[in-house]
């Protein structure tokens, strides 16, 4: 029992701390039919800006590093010693969300990539 207990601490404690895929969601349909203003006060300046006559599509590039492996650090790997403790270190994910305004209104958004959560 002790050890389970353990076993989950570490995984929590190991888990990456982000916004829920269902929080972006939310934010994201609380922007439609809001205009380019309000989408940048909400989410910043977009790292790219296309337009296609009626449409502009608003890209937002995220990245993100988990963690990979569930041990906790062993003692002296912060300090560049690693032991026989076997795989660990971290992989890097992105996930681009677009915001497509027609008229300057947003209409829809997408997400996409394996970063997205």
């Amino acid at each position: 029992m002790i050890a389970m207990m353990i076993l989950v601490m570490a995984l929590v404690s190991s888990a990456p701390a982000h916004a829920k895929a269902d929080e972006a969601s939310a934010l994201l349909q609380s922007l439609v039919g809001k205009d380019q203003t309000e989408v940048e006060l909400r989410m910043g300046p977009p790292d790219r800006i296309e337009s296609h006559g009626v449409q502009t599509f608003l890209r937002y590039r995220q990245f993100d590093s988990w963690r990979t492996g569930s041990k906790p650090d062993s003692f002296g790997y912060s300090q560049g010693y690693s032991g026989g403790a076997g795989f660990r270190g971290t992989a890097s994910f992105n996930c681009l969300t677009t915001v497509v305004l027609v008229d300057g209104i947003v209409r829809s958004y997408s997400r996409s990539g394996i970063g997205c959560r």
